[in-house]
């Protein structure tokens, strides 16, 4: 099964207490205290699209499983009978694990700036509690994201400059990176936040260091 968990989902945020003054260094080389957590850089949407599609296998196959964490399961799985390919289906999700990377990905494409991701489960064997998902925007892609997020049942909580969106099922974040995609048109739409010009070439020099 899919594992769900109790956390009260309320969305509750200051669109005027959002950072806007993030640069494409800051970015590049994170800018928050989760340590490991790699910038997403500037993926397309057909990118989120191949990665939703990989997703959405894995949750059906961890649905139809009869332990308490399906995902876990699949994923051990796919690891023992194939680890080359267990590997290249984490590039695919960026490492990220599988329920939240479709939502990274597409919150990605849709110019935010993502800093954690957290599938949720046993404390010691992951650090949030619930599935959780950090970025830093502004406020016309909240505007459109918070509406979004209700249509998913997903939660909001402020975070300094940022959010934290939040869950009670990684099903819910799936749901939402499916509602961001489908209004790529809307994000596409939107001026750029000034970290995207040069985040291209931020990111080149740090694979150069």
């Amino acid at each position: 099964m899919i594992p769900d968990f109790e956390v009260e989902v309320r969305r509750v945020y200051e669109l005027g207490e959002l950072t806007d003054d993030l640069t494409a260094e800051d970015v590049a080389v994170g800018f928050t205290d989760h340590e490991g957590y790699e910038c997403m850089g500037l993926p397309a949407w057909s990118e989120v699209e191949a990665c939703l599609v990989e997703e959405a296998e894995i949750l059906a196959r961890s649905g139809a499983s009869s332990t308490s964490d399906g995902i876990a399961e699949v994923m051990n799985t796919i690891c023992e009978h194939d680890d080359v390919g267990h590997a290249e289906l984490m590039q695919e999700f960026r490492w990220n694990d599988p329920g939240v990377a479709g939502l990274v990905l597409a919150l990605s494409a849709a110019r935010t700036a993502t800093f954690y991701s957290c599938r949720g489960g046993v404390p010691g064997e992951h650090h949030s509690k619930y599935p959780r998902v950090g970025l830093v925007l502004d406020a016309g892609r909240a505007r459109l994201i918070a509406r979004l997020a209700e249509f998913a049942s997903c939660g909001i909580r402020q975070y300094g400059g940022g959010w934290y969106l939040y869950a009670r099922s990684v099903a819910d974040f799936h749901r939402l990176a499916h509602l961001v995609l489908e209004h790529r048109d809307d994000f596409d739409n939107m001026p750029p936040p000034g970290w995207v010009n040069g985040l291209d070439d931020a990111l080149a020099r740090l694979d150069g260091e």
